[in-house]
């Protein structure tokens, strides 16, 4: 899998990181809906999600000119095998974070169903949503590299003509979840990612390392837009200034020469 084409957006905190998040999907979102009517996007969980979100409620219920609810449509990168209630629900966070706070002006919530006795035919339900693109798909990206439930090795990353489908062997719990698959994300017109926290760092250098064959499963989107704090790219960012030097010192060889 290609390395990004772009480079990371890298901002001193984890704060600053949420509120450009925040902006860009409010902008994304309003040019979407500017031509097209609406505004499809897929949210991922976690702790730099739940941030973003809030930092889009705060801005959206002081300029609501900034972002029109009633015509975003969320959807969710991937899922637990788990009530909707449950503290660990991707669900959860996001009615948390956004619907609850918005009221009246929250957005359509499309739900993976993590509760489903089939949860075949759940996947086989969410796919059907997709066959129209999603405007913009947030991804996070975990400490071994993994977006949505996409984790290394396994061979949903292979995958190429179904959009949903229930990992049965997570390496993380619940081993049950369902996600969505590179298909539905590459198809998406724009892909933002989140890598905050030193816990980051290696994940997100060997993202950026063209010289690794592993396969991160990050790169699954290569024109995505990726944001960073200081701590998460701390190891990127020397591995980028020692090839820098390198290359300096190469140039100040052959210029002796």
């Amino acid at each position: 899998m290609l390395v990004p084409a772009l480079q990371p957006r890298m901002l001193p905190t984890p704060e600053q990181c949420a509120v450009l998040a925040a902006s860009l999907v409010s902008s994304r979102g309003r040019a979407a809906i500017a031509e097209r009517g609406s505004f499809r996007v897929a949210l991922p969980g976690g702790r730099s999600p739940r941030a973003m979100l809030q930092k889009l409620v705060e801005t959206t219920l002081a300029r609501p000119d900034r972002l029109d609810w009633s015509r975003v449509e969320v959807f969710f990168v991937d899922e637990r095998a788990l009530p909707p209630d449950h503290a660990d629900s991707n669900f959860r966070m996001v009615k948390e974070a956004l619907v609850q706070p918005l009221g009246s002006a929250a957005p359509r919530v499309h739900r993976m169903k993590g509760e489903a006795a089939d949860l075949e035919a759940a996947a086989t339900e969410y796919a059907a949503l997709f066959e129209t693109p999603l405007d913009l798909a947030l991804l996070g990206i975990g400490e071994d590299g993994h977006v949505a439930s996409l984790f290394p090795g396994s061979p949903l990353l292979e995958e190429s003509q179904a959009r949903v489908a229930v990992v049965h062997n997570s390496p993380k719990p619940p081993p049950l979840r369902l996600t969505l698959l590179p298909r539905a994300l590459r198809e998406a017109r724009d892909v933002i990612g989140l890598a905050i926290g030193l816990d980051k760092a290696e994940a997100f250098r060997l993202l950026y390392d063209d010289q690794d064959a592993t396969g991160v499963p990050a790169r699954v989107c290569p024109g995505a837009t990726w944001l960073c704090d200081e701590a998460a790219g701390l190891l990127q960012l020397r591995e980028h200034e020692q090839r820098f030097d390198a290359r300096a010192r190469e140039h100040r060889e052959r210029a002796g020469d």
